[in-house]
């Protein structure tokens, strides 16, 4: 069974990324990352990734590279810390198991490069 069907499928999901953003759009510094952006268009897609990261398939992620989708933001490495750490506490609030987590964050974690600036 894939972490996706663990943890509720597209139901679960979209409740978490929606509690997600909430987290994050309430930090001023971060929310300016999302400044004219479509916000709920940006949650769909995001329901996608986290699907496709917990092991949906077919997959239904089809979004641009990391790279393409965030360069232009300048992501500071402190500011996507924060994010990466507002996703777990959310993921564990909503009850994800430890090991599971773990192999999530270093999924997100191995993004990190394609997602920050360089000399952030």
């Amino acid at each position: 069974m894939s972490l996706y069907q663990k943890y509720g499928g597209n139901a679960a999901i979209s409740r978490l990324v929606a509690d997600f953003y909430r987290e994050v759009l309430a930090r001023p510094h971060l929310k300016a990352y999302f400044a004219g952006v479509p916000l709920p268009r940006l949650i769909q897609h995001q329901v996608r990734f986290l699907s496709h990261v917990l092991g949906q398939t077919p997959s239904a992620y089809n979004g641009r590279t990391m790279a393409a989708a965030h360069g232009r933001l300048q992501i500071s490495a402190q500011d996507f810390a924060e994010v990466g750490q507002i996703l777990s506490d959310t993921l564990a609030k909503a009850g994800m198991e430890a090991e599971d987590l773990r192999a999530v964050m270093a999924d997100v974690a191995s993004l990190q490069s394609a997602i920050v600036a360089p000399k952030s």
